[in-house]
């Protein structure tokens, strides 16, 4: 006869394997333009480039310091490899993260821990996008949830490992600084399972050691200030040119692109459900703190979000909590009308029956997400060998990662993938401060307009379509295109830059 323990232990092997399989499987998939934009970034800095000062970027680098080693050199026609093994080293941090966060709640239920996962697996662009996609998030939900574990779990009330814990959770946020809140509440956990005042220095001077020795190694790749302008206070003035375009937390609908299996209300309620029946059953009480994660994740994403657009992963620890706290929502609604002696003789079974009844619910969106449906043909992989093939020595490129920007060809401009989503009004109404006027070089000259006067080394040019860039580039592209100097490339407003007659 099966253990609940081993039938659990079973179902969470499954979901790996799963996700494993469909983890290899779907490595080709059409490279989504924020991957594009880390791939090219990591080859530049592969190929001789600094981040931040040859070249702009707006994210923490330990992403691009990571994959760096993957990139092909000079100008690689083939690039489906590299960024394959992006994609698997990516994959097997998510991977990490996901047996981290099974391990914290398996301590109160391992079959609570196997219904959670498949929720989390479920949840489609989640999934996709938190846990095999090529971006920062796979590695800081990989170090969140270790150091979560290294808090919660019972052996580790030793402040030593607390306060590794606490160390991984700081490193988390150097990968991406969004959850100084859900952080906040580790912390609070943490200082209140170690005992002794004695013992919280310990875990806190340890901590500190490790947050340090990684704030050490991060200015090694770039100076802390530099960091602090391009990650943060950069990000914090594009909010107004980029929340024109994209919907905000709060926008048409309530949390846009937030996990449909793990919407708001749903949680909400079975956050209420799972305090009151915490008041009287000791069992819960650990639970808790993912409710108060799920509540720092919300106010996260509405008030803190450190990039000024919200996209799917930015629901990493809302999806991640907001799973573990669903999964034990049956089991405190039984918990609850026992409490009330509505029916004094409820099955000791019905909290399970009730969870693999959600599981059954969970099922056809796990079966979706393993069938491969949302594979891609990859037409990007066609595109990059296309215009690589074309290059002569020398040439570069002005196309953002949406229209298809060859991950192997050198930029001609600074601001080299946001010239038409406001990086570059952004950039504008920086360098008219003296702040950004130390970090930020000019926008002139404006590369169609250099390819107008006679600079040759434009290749490659989609079409200025919006923001500081139309209104500069837009009466030059039209200058070359009356000269006869823009031709098609067969990608779309993509044009091939030609040289001028003599």
């Amino acid at each position: 006869m099966f253990s609940e323990k081993r039938i659990a232990f079973a179902l969470l092997a499954l979901l790996f394997a799963m996700q494993i399989v469909v983890l290899i499987a779907r490595t080709d998939r059409e490279p989504h333009a924020d991957e594009l934009e880390y791939l090219h970034t990591a080859w530049m800095m592969a190929n001789g480039e600094t981040i931040f000062r040859s070249f702009f970027q707006h994210h923490s680098p330990l992403l691009f310091v990571v994959i760096e080693p993957l990139a092909p050199h000079a100008e690689a026609v083939e690039v489906l490899r590299y960024a394959e093994a992006a994609r698997l080293l990516a994959g097997f941090a998510g991977l990490c993260a996901m047996a981290a966060f099974a391990a914290v709640i398996a301590r109160v239920s391992p079959m609570a821990a196997a219904f959670a996962v498949a929720a989390v697996f479920a949840s489609g662009r989640l999934w996709l996008r938190v846990i095999t996609d090529i971006r920062p998030e796979p590695f800081a939900m990989a170090s969140f949830w270790i150091g979560a574990a290294l808090i919660l779990l019972p052996r580790t009330r030793i402040a030593a490992w607390a306060g590794f814990g606490l160390g991984l959770i700081a490193f988390a946020g150097l990968w991406t600084p969004k959850w100084p809140l859900c952080s906040a509440v580790l912390l609070v956990v943490a200082l209140v399972r170690v005992d002794g005042g004695r013992r919280k220095i310990a875990m806190l001077s340890i901590a500190a050691a490790i947050a340090g020795v990684s704030l050490l190694f991060l200015h090694r790749i770039a100076p802390l200030d530099v960091l602090r302008f391009f990650v943060l206070d950069f990000n914090a003035a594009a909010a107004p040119h980029l929340l024109v375009a994209a919907p905000p937390a709060f926008g048409s609908r309530p949390f846009y692109d937030a996990p449909r299996l793990l919407s708001l209300p749903i949680v909400v309620v079975a956050s209420a459900l799972l305090l009151l029946a915490a008041r009287f059953d000791r069992r819960y009480r650990p639970v808790t703190a993912f409710v108060a994660l799920f509540a720092a994740s919300v106010l996260e994403v509405r008030f803190l979000h450190p990039y000024p657009v919200v996209g799917t992963h930015s629901y990493a620890l809302w999806g991640f909590s907001a799973a573990a706290i669903v999964v034990f929502a049956p089991d405190a609604i039984v918990t609850l009308l026992r409490r009330a002696k509505l029916s004094a003789r409820l099955d000791a079974r019905l909290p399970v029956i009730a969870q693999v009844t959600l599981f059954v619910a969970f099922l056809p969106h796990v079966i979706v997400q393993a069938s491969f449906a949302q594979n891609d043909t990859g037409t990007y992989w066609l595109r990059q060998r296309a215009l690589v093939t074309r290059l002569r020595p020398g040439d570069r490129v002005w196309i953002p990662p949406r229209r298809g920007n060859p991950v192997t060809v050198r930029d001609a401009h600074y601001y080299w993938f946001g010239f038409n989503d406001g990086v570059m009004n952004t950039a504008a109404d920086l360098a008219a401060t003296s702040r950004g006027a130390r970090y930020l070089p000019p926008l002139a000259p404006m590369p169609l307009c250099a390819a107008l006067r006679g600079n040759t080394s434009l290749r490659f040019a989609a079409m200025p379509d919006g923001g500081v860039a139309a209104k500069s580039e837009r009466p030059c592209f039209d200058a070359l295109h009356a000269a006869g100097r823009v031709r098609n490339t067969g990608s779309p407003r993509v044009f091939e830059i030609l040289p001028a007659h003599p």
